[in-house]
């Protein structure tokens, strides 16, 4: 009983000590909202008037706050529980290419890669000095599980489209939560995805394949069940062609 308070202390001390954003972060976090919430409401400012261009930059952006909190806080709780204190990065180069897109494009196609995450060990909860040096394991389900907390979210909401209403936001939000699930799994430099890659090829072709599986049909709307089923295959889909086409013939 003893050593399960003392690691709910050791677990709460972590929270109050390493949860929190820094000021780099703060700032970082509110130039990226603002950015994203323009490329992704841009194209209203064409199909229709400049007073539902503004309201729709105003949704967008309010939009692309929550889904940032949620995968951003994310990756500090999965870091703070595999020992980690994660810090969000910026990709400055990758956010102005995708910016420049967006306006080539007239706001049709939105590519919100802005940065990813760092981590780092909490020292002040070893002992001694760790030998051995990062492990990409828990690394790359820190990363993974960011992507996957807004997939959930956009779940949810997908949930909530089918009442009876005209919920035009809330497909909105779950487009942007999708997109930006879906552009971090992908293994550039910095994003969620490269931290799995690293660890095991075959792990992200796995989880890749169901995230991004997920990602696609949710985007599509073929109902619950389908979505499931349909991200199960496309993981062992993926699976099988990474096994066949890389594992094998470096085998033979």
């Amino acid at each position: 009983m003893t050593s399960y308070v003392k690691t709910l202390i050791s677990h709460i001390d972590r929270v109050k000590r390493y949860s929190k954003f820094n000021k780099e972060e703060v700032n970082g976090l509110a130039l990226v909202i603002l950015i994203l919430g323009f490329m992704f409401s841009y194209r209203y400012f064409f199909e229709s008037t400049i007073n539902y261009g503004i309201f729709m930059f105003i949704s967008c952006t309010l939009i692309v706050l929550l889904a940032l909190l949620v995968h951003e806080v994310t990756h500090k709780a999965a870091g703070i529980m595999n020992g980690f204190q994660a810090r969000t990065v910026f990709w400055l180069y990758a956010l102005l290419i995708g910016f420049v897109i967006c306006l080539m494009s007239k706001g049709k196609i939105v590519i919100p890669i802005y940065g990813g995450v760092i981590f780092y060990f909490i020292q002040k909860h070893r002992i001694g000095k760790f030998r051995y040096g990062i492990n990409y394991w828990p690394m790359g389900w820190s990363g993974i599980l960011a992507p996957a907390a807004n997939l959930g979210l956009a779940f949810i909401l997908r949930l909530v489209t089918y009442l009876p209403y005209d919920l035009f936001l809330v497909e909105k939000a779950i487009q942007i939560n999708i997109l930006i699930a879906f552009f971090n799994m992908l293994p550039f430099a910095k994003t969620d995805g490269i931290y799995m890659l690293y660890h095991s090829r075959l792990w992200y072709a796995i989880l890749a394949g169901f995230l991004m599986g997920l990602a696609v049909l949710l985007w599509l709307n073929v109902g619950f069940i389908a979505t499931v089923i349909g991200a199960v295959a496309i993981s062992i889909l993926t699976w099988g062609i990474y096994l066949l086409g890389f594992e094998l013939k470096v085998g033979k």
